[in-house]
């Protein structure tokens, strides 16, 4: 961010007015909550999509979940199933990524719960030797949901090492809702447009977009039954012989109308039936700190990190404060309040 004065001009030796100080704590506080959403949550979120050694990967009928890719299935209302016609590079295309991303943010207006990898969906990569007929995807997914309720199990009684030093059962869960439906993208529309200075819309992209939306049967878990019904009118055509199934319902609609039907159906069973998790807990590996500092256990509140980075300002000096804070942007962010 570019400062409307030179940062030589500016009095950082000297102890700061009552009412710097104010501004500085606000943009501090901004930070804390950009670095946590910005920076890690939306780094992570991408890696978990675009490499494949981060993905889950199924190349037989018959998967296995591993240990350390538990944390892919937890926190999720469903699972984005990418056939190899719906790959590009071996990975999910970084538009429908885009797409995903925006649109979940909206339906909880900008604020999701995002912590401990809480987001839309997972993706498990299909390769060409993997199950590619509907019934087959939903078998396989059913097998992986078994394994994920199994290592959860094994967690909390004490039986297994924890796959990774964050994941918890009392942060960590396997929705119902991921049990119940699923998503299968299976075709890419490339006709991309892109306006005058070659930006793509993701709206309209989301909208042309289409993908199999799957009932996969196993409902028990859920508050009510879910029913197609009320957007069959907006279903695209299924192009798709083996969908006619007992116990299994296929719609194929918008990327766009995936996102907001899953959603709505998670927060109607968020309101039905608690998870049973503090949705107030804070994931500290999204936390700006600095171990040398000991600013790792103050780091879980925007107000309290902030206060104690102040605290320093007349010890250490305003500019060498900051740059304790984690990132050595963080002083060219907060020495806008000083304009």
């Amino acid at each position: 961010m570019k400062l409307a004065m030179d940062r030589a001009d500016i009095p950082l030796e000297e102890p700061l007015t009552r009412e710097l100080k104010l501004e500085v704590k606000l943009q501090l506080e901004e930070y804390w909550k950009f670095h946590r959403r910005d920076l890690m949550f939306r780094r992570n979120t991408k890696l978990s999509w675009v490499l494949t050694e981060n993905m889950i990967t199924l190349d037989e009928a018959t998967p296995q979940l591993k240990p350390n890719k538990l944390s892919r299935f937890c926190n999720k209302p469903t699972t984005l199933y990418l056939s190899p016609s719906g790959q590009r590079n071996n990975v999910c295309p970084t538009i429908i990524l885009g797409c995903i991303y925006k649109d979940w943010f909206l339906r909880y207006d900008n604020e999701p719960n995002f912590e401990f990898g809480r987001f839309f969906a997972g993706p498990v990569r299909i390769t060409s030797t993997g199950p590619q007929a509907v019934v087959d995807i939903v078998r396989s997914h059913k097998s992986l949901c078994d394994q994920a309720s199994w290592l959860l199990t094994s967690l909390d009684r004490g039986e297994k090492p924890s796959p990774c030093c964050k994941l918890t059962t009392q942060t960590h869960k396997l929705l119902p809702l991921c049990r119940a439906i699923i998503l299968v993208l299976d075709e890419l529309d490339e006709d991309v447009k892109e306006d005058e200075d070659r930006r793509i819309s993701l709206d309209e992209y989301s909208q042309a977009q289409s993908v199999l939306m799957v009932r996969t049967g196993d409902e028990s878990h859920l508050s009510t039954r879910i029913t197609f019904e009320h957007i069959r009118k907006q279903a695209f055509r299924l192009k798709r012989d083996d969908c006619d199934l007992e116990g299994i319902e296929v719609i194929r609609v918008s990327l766009a109308l995936v996102v907001d039907f899953v959603t709505t159906l998670q927060q109607r069973e968020d309101v039905a039936t608690p998870s049973g998790m503090n949705n107030h807990t804070i994931d500290r590996s999204l936390c700006p700190s600095d171990d040398q500092n000991s600013y790792v256990d103050l780091a879980l509140s925007a107000d309290v990190w902030a206060e104690k980075i102040l605290q320093q300002t007349d010890e250490l000096g305003f500019e060498n404060c900051l740059l304790l804070a984690g990132n050595t942007t963080t002083p060219d962010l907060i020495l806008n309040a000083l304009q």
